[in-house]
């Protein structure tokens, strides 16, 4: 399965707190940015990277160590529902979106 289709577009970084999140992002990742900010303890330890390309985008999100049972929820429930609300939200644009939650090792 190929995930990307050419080159990436666009590839930006933010986290919650500081000025470049709120500016110049797709409106699904500013989505995935409130979500995971209305869950969390500490918003301001929480990183999303968005690579788009032509038909799909790709999330990367760290949040604080604390945080990642709080965004996983019970049998991975809270970050299943917050997959499938990306996946319909990105259907409107007929783009595919994939989030992976990145964990301190």
């Amino acid at each position: 399965m190929k995930f990307f289709s050419g080159k990436p577009e666009q590839a930006s970084t933010g986290s919650f707190g500081s000025p470049a999140a709120g500016g110049g992002q797709t409106p699904l990742y500013d989505l995935l940015e409130t979500m995971v900010k209305s869950i969390v303890d500490h918003p301001e330890e929480v990183e999303i990277n968005e690579l788009a390309g032509q038909a799909s985008i790709f999330y990367e999100m760290r949040v604080h160590p604390n945080d990642v049972g709080k965004v996983i929820g019970r049998e991975g429930r809270i970050i299943n529902a917050m997959r499938t609300i990306l996946k319909a939200a990105g259907g409107r644009e007929q783009r595919q979106v994939e989030l992976k939650l990145l964990s301190e090792e």
